[in-house]
């Protein structure tokens, strides 16, 4: 089936049956036939309204990631979560724009960025040695191909605020941004540091640790992290009125030195070691945030002062004599474990300044 509009921005339409028996339909975008702008990617259910809020994923092509599963990105992941994630809603869009590659500069002058990067620049500096902003791409087709599918209100997938800040710009209201995670590898490393520093993108997980960000822990913790913990009922029924949510914060002392003798990449991989030993010594429904360059925030939900005290204990005891393996050498790891009681509506900010903690042996 197709439905080809002479002189509109929809030169075709048809249904796209896809993976995993899922039904889909295809619109092509673009002002002539020969230069296809947008590609939308279209999953309703029967009974959907086009007036509702869709679930929308904006994916600039990346023929090395997507096609070719490059792990220098992490497009290729991206794009499958959103197709997953967009399959699983009434109304689910992926837009994939075809003018975006290597944000703009085209396929060549991309291959040629990775050639930089592989000497040592990152994604930024080597767009720039090129000649090229960081960030060349425009999302306003993508406003126009939502507006003519009947679509006003999003969800949006994405970690870059900018492509909220673009979409509104362009008169698509954004009432929910909903991150998009997808795995970290040695290769992509970098490149998903850089997003974050330069970039501002708001991941849920922190590239080096692998645990909540700063800004993912603060909408969590706002949202959902009290619901409960001072109702909490005891083994013997009765509600257990001391018992609220704490901060057991990590402070890893040798992040620093270990940073300025050997370098980013070797503080960051012992990071993730003991983001990793962290997760073997608390309950799994526990939540680990990175706080700052050195420190990792752990929040334990209904349990006493008593119990959180003995559970620092024995986060103390797990980092008590340990080592990090770096080129062959042994390294020394200092973390110190302090816990204090967190307020409801407390946000980020005020619960990583200095309180007065129940404990704070190092």
């Amino acid at each position: 089936m197709t439905d080809a509009r002479a002189g509109g921005f929809c030169l075709a339409s048809a249904d796209l049956p896809i993976y995993g028996g899922r039904d889909m339909k295809i619109h092509v975008f673009g002002r002539t036939a020969d230069d296809a702008e947008v590609v939308a990617l279209v999953h309703k259910r029967p009974g959907a309204s086009a007036s509702d809020e869709a679930t929308v994923r904006l994916h600039s092509i990346c023929l090395t990631g997507d096609v070719f599963g490059s792990a220098k990105c992490d497009c290729g992941a991206q794009l499958r979560l959103a197709i997953d994630a967009i399959s699983a809603v009434d109304h689910g869009i992926v837009l994939y724009l075809m003018r975006h590659e290597g944000r703009g500069i085209g396929l060549v002058n991309k291959v040629r960025a990775y050639a930089l990067q592989d000497a040592g620049l990152d994604t930024v500096e080597a767009n720039r040695a090129l000649g090229f902003e960081p960030d060349l791409r425009d999302f306003s087709s993508a406003a126009e191909a939502l507006r003519e599918l009947g679509v006003t209100k999003i969800r949006l997938l994405t970690n870059n605020p900018d492509k909220v800040a673009q979409i509104e710009r362009n008169g698509i209201q954004v009432v929910e941004r909903v991150t998009l995670d997808a795995p970290m590898t040695e290769h992509n490393r970098d490149y998903l540091d850089t997003k974050r520093r330069f970039f501002g993108h708001l991941p849920a997980r922190d590239p080096a640790t692998e645990v909540l960000t700063p800004h993912a822990f603060a909408e969590l913790f706002a949202n959902h992290f009290f619901a409960g913990a001072n109702n909490a009922n005891g083994a013997n029924g009765a509600a257990a009125k001391p018992n609220g949510v704490w901060a057991m914060e990590i402070a890893i002392d040798s992040f620093r030195h270990l940073r300025d003798a050997l370098g980013l990449e070797a503080a960051n991989a012992m990071l993730l070691a003991v983001s990793r030993r962290m997760k073997h010594a608390v309950r799994a429904d526990e939540m680990l945030a990175r706080a700052a360059d050195d420190r990792i925030l752990c929040v334990l939900r209904g349990v006493s002062a008593a119990t959180a005290e003995q559970i620092a204990n024995r986060v103390r005891d797990t980092f008590r004599a340990m080592t990090f393996s770096w080129n062959g050498h042994e390294y020394a790891v200092a973390v110190g474990v302090s816990v204090s009681q967190m307020m409801a509506g407390e946000d980020l900010t005020s619960m990583l300044s200095h309180r007065e903690p129940i404990a704070a042996a190092r």
